[in-house]
């Protein structure tokens, strides 16, 4: 990673530190299996792109950030048949607040919804109008605070007497991920190199022996990438350069 690109991330961290290191597949990969979804084998991510559109209310852009992803699905047979590929849009909104919110839901469904728009305002657009046939969304929350967030909830949860107007309300089921709620034993499990930074992320207000003990293990870890996948594991410390640098006292800094 050169040092302009280093110094970016340190200096729009944490706003944009994590939306970097998503521009690599693995890395994405990685956060859906800290999700727990089955539908991750369906998604080809060696053949992942990603948008450089944003779909964040401009209200919001101090305490959030998106990442806007493309990539084949290969759905599983049926009964012999040949699947019919596809491709999926994976829609990651990383929040940053320090509190929960509670219309979350109901912001990330209109962010979905620009989503599926932008599809009809392609160039082939007009391919879409004849033969309506939207690729998938795939929207994720990546909370980053502290406060505790069990849940996004449901749009039944906020709409008054959403049981009587069931069906008038929008069924709607985001991806989410509480990096505060990550435990070890499902970093250790799921989390390859991504997991373990995340939880470093998560401990980032730890005592300094703690801390710095953590973050050993982690160098450690990473250690694993830097001759198969070097590129991500640059990446991947240059984000725990941005961690001390940004969340430690300036006395600690040296040592770390």
């Amino acid at each position: 990673m050169s040092k302009a690109r280093l110094r970016r991330i340190a200096r729009q961290f944490p706003e944009n530190g994590l939306k970097l290191l998503l521009e690599t597949p693995a890395n994405v990969r990685e956060l859906l299996q800290l999700t727990g979804t089955k539908l991750i084998d369906l998604i080809d991510f060696d053949r992942l792109t990603r948008s450089r559109t944003t779909f964040v209310a401009r209200d919001f852009r101090h305490v959030e950030a998106d990442v806007v992803l493309r990539a084949p699905v290969r759905p599983p047979r049926r009964r012999g048949k040949a699947a019919r590929s596809g491709s999926v849009l994976v829609y990651i909104l990383i929040e940053h607040q320090s509190e929960p919110d509670p219309l979350m839901v109901l912001r990330l469904l209109e962010y979905t919804v620009q989503v599926y728009r932008s599809q009809v305002r392609h160039p082939r657009s007009e391919q879409v109008r004849r033969h309506p046939r939207l690729d998938p969304v795939l929207p994720v929350v990546l909370y980053t605070g502290t406060a505790a967030w069990e849940s996004l909830g449901t749009m039944h949860d906020l709409v008054a007497l959403g049981g009587l107007f069931q069906e008038m309300v929008p069924s709607f089921g985001p991806l989410f991920l509480n990096v505060g709620a990550l435990a070890p034993d499902v970093v250790e499990s799921r989390g390859g190199g991504l997991g373990p930074v995340l939880r470093l992320l998560q401990q980032r207000k730890a005592r300094a022996a703690e801390f710095r003990a953590l973050l050993a293990r982690t160098v450690e870890r990473l250690e694993a990438l830097a001759e198969t996948e070097q590129a991500r594991w640059r990446d991947l410390l240059t984000y725990l350069h941005a961690l001390v640098y940004n969340q430690r006292h300036s006395t600690e800094q040296p040592k770390l």
